[in-house]
């Protein structure tokens, strides 16, 4: 030892096995921490085992010196050969005299033999090892679930970027198609003009091509972001105000309002439904009647832009006497654009009112509506400019 601390300099390595043993405990200790000191002022890096308490407290005195432990399994009485730095070990002597087989009386006379400073101190390393123990296995479980997540959400985005990618080409293809068909239709709707002009048409066949052109294009192009007139949750509503029933895809007059219940007519029909349920037509729209000297009534629905006739549930010959007189009445007011409101069903009334707006002389051209107007449910009709 005298050699060693006599050519120690801050270039050495001095391993110390087992430092202060073979003499009295305290004075061993005493002794080992009188090295420590001469080889920390030496500069040299110096690591020690010990089982001598004294010199697992130096440690905590000394900012230069850290604690270190070897992890020690109870069960099989082996090392697991973890370092965990920061903390003394414990010598776990009566541990492993107990696994050895030692009487329990004896195990019990030597504890008693300790001082109660000494036991609360082999106690208090004992716990702070277990709990250093559980700690590091819960950081491992940690950083195992830790990858795992990683990996996951790795396998994820690129499942995502793979989806995105097979969406996007699936609607270049559509968008490729789509349009090779318009043009298409297109063209072949201008041949068909052409051999009209050459055939002198009338108005009428005029009207019919011009609808079919109009309806092709409607029926491929893309569905607006917004529609026209966009639609809002009703805060208030007045009797005689229309509101429309997204879940039925149709239109209510209000014929009662009871809080934020309102009493509808749709139809000839009585609903009644919450306003959270109801959308409210931006500007709002009011219906309005009017009588043609006892006979059949028409609604017609009419704002600033446009006017519309509700023909669902009529005859046919019903339904187009009340379409002529709503053309006229249309011609007279200066009106240049109108809806017509026939339904789906079967088709017979709106071929019916196609038909009819075919034949109309002062009808410049008509089609369906695009699908946020209600799409084939619904026929735009253009009128010559009086």
């Amino acid at each position: 030892m005298g050699q060693i601390l006599q050519q120690a300099d801050t270039h050495s390595l001095v391993l110390l096995d087992e430092a202060g043993t073979g003499t009295d405990p305290a004075e061993g200790a005493a002794l080992a921490m009188a090295v420590l000191d001469e080889l920390s002022g030496a500069g040299a890096k110096t690591l020690v085992t010990t089982h001598l308490n004294l010199v697992k407290g130096y440690a905590l005195l000394e900012s230069r010196v850290e604690n270190a432990a070897v992890e020690f399994d109870e069960q099989t009485l082996q090392p697991t050969y973890r370092l965990h730095y920061g903390i003394p070990g414990a010598s776990k002597a009566f541990t492993i005299a107990r696994r050895l087989g030692l009487p329990e009386t004896l195990l019990t006379r030597a504890e008693g033999y300790l001082g109660e400073g000494e036991k609360a101190g082999l106690d208090l390393i004992e716990k702070i090892n277990q709990q250093q123990q559980d700690l590091s296995r819960r950081l491992e479980d940690a950083e195992q679930l830790q990858n795992r997540a990683r990996l996951e959400r790795a396998k994820r985005k690129q499942l995502l970027e793979e989806l995105e990618g097979q969406r996007q080409a699936l609607l270049d293809k559509a968008r490729r198609r789509g349009e090779g068909l318009v043009r298409e239709a297109e063209d072949n709707i201008k041949r068909l003009f052409k051999d009209l002009r050459q055939e002198k048409p009338d108005v009428a066949g005029q009207a019919r091509v011009t609808g079919e052109l109009r309806q092709v294009r409607e029926a491929l192009r893309p569905i607006p972001a917004a529609t026209s007139q966009p639609v809002a949750v009703p805060k208030e509503v007045a009797v005689g105000e229309l509101l429309r029933i997204p879940a039925l895809g149709s239109e209510g007059e209000v014929v009662r309002v009871a809080g934020g219940q309102v009493e509808l007519s749709v139809q000839g029909k009585k609903l009644r439904l919450s306003l959270s349920s109801l959308e409210q037509f931006q500007p709002r729209r009011f219906a309005r009647r009017k009588s043609d000297g006892g006979q059949v009534r028409s609604r017609v629905e009419r704002t600033a832009a446009h006017s519309r006739l509700l023909l669902i549930g009529k005859r046919v010959d019903e339904a187009l006497g009340l379409l002529d007189r709503f053309v006229d009445d249309a011609l007279l007011q200066g009106l240049s654009e109108l809806e017509v409101v026939h339904g789906c069903g079967e088709g017979i009334l709106r071929r019916a009112v196609r038909e009819f707006l075919a034949g109309h002389r002062e009808v410049v051209a008509f089609h369906a509506a695009d699908l946020a107007g209600g799409g084939n449910n619904v026929t735009i009709v253009q009128l010559r400019s009086v």
